[in-house]
């Protein structure tokens, strides 16, 4: 049995299975639809293809590549049952539009292979609403409009017969068959001045055009996309047969397209002139029976770099380096132009040959020559920079004996918080290595004897970027607690009134200030220096308090007043008599007293449903850089929100950006995580209950609460302290149970007394073939969750409860078994075996 599962096994991988070893990228149209069709023979489809590659390990990328191709196939395929081309402006138009869109996908860097590919609005349509042309000629299945006006008036519309006859009404048949339009109005006139007697003595007028031109067909051949004869209206052109065409290969020729009419050279077509000078003279009206015929290229080079076209370009016989740089757009604004390098087979090796400017114009190509086209090199002469303290920092030319002093003046001088006693001049050497040079910034500037040379970077410290940043920071009950910039001389009280003064709640008493230890010589075992200060609400003793001054860092912290309350509230909704929000009235508050100062409940209140709300903080400490990150940006905030930024503000304030942009570098912190599982529970009740207050949900988590032994017991441990914030809930009687999950019809069902769980399962259907069913759980109406329990090989299921929801989820998905996985486990079976037998 292992034996010829192997065997059905490797005959199947020598089929279809084994697609890795396929490169489709170098399969042709042909070669692919071979595949389909065996395929298609043996039962496969494209999918069942890709499906395969899929579990071989091609990427996702391979696969839409290769399902592409497989498009491009089919498409070729089902163009190829149809000889012909549908007329334009019919329905059918939109068909082949959507036949020949897979090679709009094909993209090539040979100059002018995407003009005809119909990737943008360029279609060479005719427009039919222009008068014909006066070297239009006249064939049979033309539409002609004959117009007589002035002393007479009459008009004609006739089709132009097999045998080129226009038969008009009075007149008879008229042969106007391979005549322009222009000698065709000729013989009309001729033949209607007999009748219209004012046309000789110019009373009458006549007037003739092609109302609808005939249908042609022509044939294409060649490196085209979709060779073949197609239909065309006889007002369209060579450049709009090609389109059609779904545009040339990139083996085809641009250079020489040729038109054969009556097998004869009508026309040698040159699309470079309509590409680089918008010359659509070889774009010739097709007749009858045309042949267009798309050679391959002849000679054709490559030219990359900094050129605005790079790619592959034709070249005739008498064309120049010069022509080609034409054709490719010019150069680029960053183009060495000196000199181009051009890579050249000789005696079947590869030259490479430098080409000066000067032989642009008679240099003469060859076929398979690569011209590299290079930028300049990026390396400035004269150049100096300054960084730093300076209100212009930045680059600039170098001069003659320029000493620091100059390109400070340069930069428009130095900022007043400059850094006097040293600056670095960082010198670059001839093998691009660097060297430090320090000097006084100070003496520099009064007695200038250090000349600056090309390179050099000249940096400029500033005081404040020599420090940390100096803030003071308060916090506790005053008005705008946070950060704050400190300045000299700031005293305690200047920092409480910046903050907008004491909250209510404050005490002026035990305030204090916590300063950073910096003293070396300090007692190691002390982490900061604490200062306490009583103070008077209003601030009477302001002169008293006045000269105690902060220094850097300091952090000051106002208490609350211990005997200062606000009112907090909580809520009860539901089933109670006089729902809505009530205060707390004492610290020893308990639902019992919310439920009685409610009225208690009323007749139809469900107590096992009851839902305690209660606000909670899912929250992760901050990191030390975290910390220094939100100081930093309020620091910022405070400074921004003044209607007038000094200019010690706006410097404060880059320093600040310099500074967060560092430490966010620098910070690595993890997101805080909220239990879903918590936030779905509350959402549900919420819901479930219809309650309109403005709860957030994402701090908050539902507590079962047994309200049935509040209201019997009051003062119990099931009787919870209140808390500020907390929603009771207390539902309406329910009578249903919802099903829902991996049964087979899941839906609300009414509750019955004395029913298992098993029973309200079976009301919906019973499981479904993918439901677990060991992992089944209730959610009762309450929030609470029970689980179903095992013994042995029985599910004990827990019990259903009015309002409750029974949730049966789904079996994890297994990843099926490969064919080659089985195929490595048989073949390692069956070697396990010979093995034993060999021992044996």
């Amino acid at each position: 049995m292992i034996f010829t599962f192997i065997v059905s096994i490797s005959s199947y991988s020598q089929s279809f299975d084994d697609l890795s070893n396929v490169n489709f990228s170098e399969l042709n149209d042909s070669q692919i639809d071979l595949l389909l069709r065996r395929a298609g023979a043996q039962g496969f489809n494209q999918f069942d293809l890709l499906k395969m590659a899929k579990t071989q390990g091609f990427t996702q990328t391979d696969i839409n590549n290769l399902d592409k191709r497989f498009k491009s196939a089919l498409t070729i395929a089902r163009i190829a049952e149809s000889a012909t081309a549908p007329l334009e402006d019919t329905r059918l138009r939109k068909q082949w539009l959507d036949d020949v869109e897979v090679f709009r996908e094909i993209d090539s860097d040979v100059f002018g292979f995407n003009v005809f590919r119909g990737t943008s609005f360029l279609s060479f349509q005719s427009n039919l609403n222009l008068p014909t042309p006066d070297d239009y000629i006249v064939g049979a299945g033309d539409k002609l409009f004959i117009d007589i006006y002035g002393q007479s008036e009459s008009y004609y519309q006739v089709e132009i017969s097999p045998e080129g006859y226009a038969l008009l009404e009075n007149i008879g048949p008229v042969n106007l068959n391979g005549l322009t339009i222009k000698d065709a109005k000729i013989r009309l006139i001729n033949r209607f001045k007999k009748i219209y007697t004012g046309i000789n003595n110019n009373k009458t007028f006549l007037n003739i055009s092609i109302g609808i031109p005939r249908a042609i067909r022509i044939n294409i051949a060649g490196e085209v996309q979709l060779p073949g004869t197609y239909n065309f209206s006889a007002f369209n052109t060579l450049y709009n047969a090609l389109y059609v065409a779904g545009g040339i290969t990139e083996k085809a020729t641009l250079r020489d397209i040729r038109l054969y009419r009556n097998n004869k050279l009508i026309s040698s077509v040159d699309v470079y002139k309509f590409l680089t000078k918008g010359d659509r003279s070889s774009n010739v009206r097709l007749e009858n029976n045309d042949l267009i015929l798309v050679g391959p290229y002849t000679n054709r080079i490559t030219i990359e770099g900094a050129v605005k076209t790079p790619g592959k370009f034709e070249f005739k016989n008498n064309e120049t380096l010069s022509d080609i740089i034409f054709y490719s757009g010019g150069f680029k604004e960053n183009a060495s132009t000196k000199k181009i390098k051009v890579t050249r087979i000789i005696d079947d090796h590869l030259k490479v040959v430098d080409i000066n400017s000067d032989q642009f114009d008679f240099f003469q190509l060859k076929t398979g020559d690569k011209f590299e086209v290079q930028e300049i090199i990026e390396k400035y002469n004269d150049r100096i920079i300054v960084k730093g303290a300076v209100y212009r920092p930045g680059i600039y030319s170098l001069t003659e004996e320029m000493t620091i002093n100059d390109l400070i003046n340069k930069a428009e001088g130095l900022k007043p918080d400059v850094f006097l006693k040293r600056a670095t001049i960082t010198r670059t050497n001839s093998d691009y290595s660097t060297t430090n040079i320090s000097l006084n910034l100070k003496g520099e500037l009064n007695n200038p004897q250090f000349n600056l040379q090309e390179e050099d970077i000249i940096t400029i410290f500033s005081i404040n970027d020599l420090s940390e940043e100096s803030y003071v920071e308060i916090s506790g009950e005053v008005s705008n607690s946070g950060i704050y910039p400190y300045s000299n001389n700031v005293s305690l009280i200047d920092l409480i009134l910046t903050a907008g003064g004491f909250k209510d709640n404050a005490t002026g008493k035990r305030v204090e200030i916590t300063r950073r230890v910096s003293d070396e010589n300090f007692d190691d075992e002390i982490l900061s220096k604490v200062i306490t200060v009583n103070l008077s609400k209003d601030l009477e003793n302001l002169n008293e308090i006045d000269n105690f001054k902060l220094s850097p860092f300091d952090q000051v912290i106002v208490r609350k007043n211990p005997n200062f309350y606000i009112q907090q509230y909580v809520n009860v909704e539901g089933e109670v008599m006089y729902p809505g929000k009530y205060a707390i009235s004492s610290k020893s508050d308990r639902i019992s007293d919310l439920l009685d100062r409610a009225g208690g409940l009323k007749k139809f209140a469900y107590e096992k449903g009851a839902t305690l709300i209660r606000l909670t903080e899912f929250a992760e400490p901050e990191s030390d850089v975290q910390k220094k990150i939100n100081n930093l940006r309020s620091l910022k905030d405070k400074i921004s929100s003044k209607e007038i930024l000094s200019e010690s503000d706006v410097s404060l304030i880059e320093r600040v950006d310099k500074d967060l942009k560092s430490l966010d570098l620098e910070k690595n912190s993890n997101q805080n995580l909220s239990s879903y599982a918590k936030k779905e529970r509350i959402s549900e009740i919420v819901k479930r209950n219809a309650i309109s207050n403005d709860i957030p949900i994402s701090k908050s988590e539902a507590i079962g609460i047994d309200l049935g032994s509040i209201v019997k017991s009051p003062g119990s441990k099931s009787d919870l302290l209140l808390e500020e914030g907390d929603v009771i809930i207390i539902p309406k009687k329910l009578e249903t149970i919802r099903l829902r999950g991996e049964l087979l019809y899941p839906t609300t069902v009414r509750f019955l007394p004395g029913r298992s769980l098993k029973y309200y399962i079976n009301s919906s259907g019973g499981f479904d073939n993918k439901a677990k069913r060991s992992g089944t759980y209730v959610v009762y109406a309450n929030g609470d969750v029970a689980r179903t329990k095992k013994f042995l090989f029985f599910n004990l299921y827990p019990k259903a409860e009015p309002g409750s929801e029974v949730i049966v989820p789904k079996k994890a998905l297994k990843n099926p078994i490969a064919t080659s996985q089985i195929l490595n486990f048989t073949t390692g079976l069956a070697t396990l075996i010979l093995a034993i037998n060999q021992i044996k």
